[in-house]
């Protein structure tokens, strides 16, 4: 501990063998929580600086979260593909949500999350094994695996809360899943469409689901993609607009506009869901586009303001879609990726694809608030209702 007024230094020894990891301090600045080999988290009292209790965890515990009541800790695991909870008795809660791949890592790459408007279930894309995971949000349990197609990469809740729709990459469909019976429909791109489908989202209406298809690889992002919109009543595509490298998609709040953040072009594209055509094309920086391996997008609840990343640059793009014009790059992580916004429109969290911690940021002001130490690079980001 180092006193920031005399810079007076005092060591906290840890238990025999004990090799500290992050640090986290309870909101009332009383106690210390430190993740040490074991697997376990060392309980410390700030005033005394003495090791108060061990908490049993899981393997590989990494960066922590805690909750604004300081009655729950929050911490993902290294090796695991699990949802933990603790709090100071120990796990509440340790939820498989998927399954792992490449050795150690928590393999849900370029995964999505969505949150019912009901609140009442998180879906979690599995890249690795072709699977939508139903998770129930009071009990923190998988209720339901759901097979879908091939590299499953996002997924939006229809706003009655009663479809769920996934984007398969690599099977060049969406899936179309009951949330009461869990029975799923594929819905094929049509051959004249056809790519690696990289992003979805639903019309508030919840008539139309718009798909993001990319096109097949490799070639440098050149080739002119799709929008396609899908009729929710007959899964029959219903409209299609060409498109360069489509990445992430949003709908405007009042349903009249996409949005999509183009690869390789630095572009934010506004199309017309009356038209289907593009209808600005926003430049989000000069100098060479980069080649992302994916983005995020978001849109402010009174639909004025556009965030937007590629995983190529290290920051969020800001457009003022009232105006059509770029604000400004706001510096965050290494690759932020998926981004969400508050439902009061006052904050946007960002995940990172390289770094190991998500970000807050201010929308008002642009600042960066924080960096939750999350351990595992993060993909997919939604929040649930108030």
């Amino acid at each position: 501990m180092i006193s920031t007024g005399t810079f007076a230094t005092n060591t906290i020894t840890l238990p025999a063998s004990q090799s500290p990891g992050a640090i986290l301090f309870s909101p009332d600045s009383t106690t210390a929580y430190v993740p040490v080999n074991g697997p376990q988290i060392a309980v410390i009292n700030v005033a005394t600086g003495k090791t108060v209790a061990l908490i049993d965890s899981i393997a590989s515990v990494g960066g922590l979260a805690i909750s604004p009541d300081g009655s729950t800790l929050l911490s993902p695991s290294s090796g695991t593909s699990n949802l933990v909870a603790l709090n100071s008795t120990g796990v509440v809660a340790n939820v498989p949500v998927g399954a792992i791949n490449s050795g150690s890592q928590l393999f849900l790459e370029y995964g999505g999350v969505a949150v019912s408007p009901d609140g009442k279930r998180a879906y979690v894309t599995d890249f690795a094994s072709g699977a939508l995971a139903a998770v129930d949000t009071s009990s923190k349990k998988v209720v339901y695996s759901v097979p879908v197609g091939n590299e499953p990469v996002s997924v939006v809740v229809s706003p009655d809360s009663s479809k769920v729709y996934v984007a398969n990459s690599f099977s060049n469909s969406v899936t179309v899943i009951d949330a009461a019976t869990f029975k799923s429909k594929t819905i094929a791109i049509p051959k004249q469409n056809q790519g690696y489908p990289s992003s979805i989202a639903a019309a508030p209406d919840g008539k139309t689901v718009y798909v993001a298809v990319n096109n097949p690889q490799p070639d440098f992002g050149n080739a002119i993609c799709w929008v396609v919109g899908i009729d929710t009543s007959t899964h029959q595509i219903s409209s299609a607009t060409r498109i360069r490298y489509p990445m992430a998609l949003t709908v405007s709040p009042d349903g009249t506009a996409i949005y999509v953040i183009g690869g390789f072009s630095d572009t934010l594209y506004t199309i017309s869901t009356t038209t289907h055509k593009i209808t600005h094309a926003v430049s989000l920086q000069s100098g060479p586009p980069t080649q992302p391996v994916t983005g995020g997008i978001a849109i402010t609840p009174d639909g004025t303001t556009v965030f937007a990343t590629d995983t190529g640059t290290a920051g969020i793009f800001e457009v003022d879609v009232t105006a059509n014009k770029f604000v400004k790059l706001i510096a965050v992580g290494q690759a932020p990726g998926s981004l969400a916004i508050t439902h009061d429109g006052s904050q946007l969290w960002a995940t990172d694809l390289r770094a190991t911690s998500a970000s807050v940021i201010d929308v008002a002001t642009g600042a960066v608030i924080k960096a939750i130490p999350l351990r595992n690079q993060s993909y997919g980001i939604a929040f649930g209702p108030e």
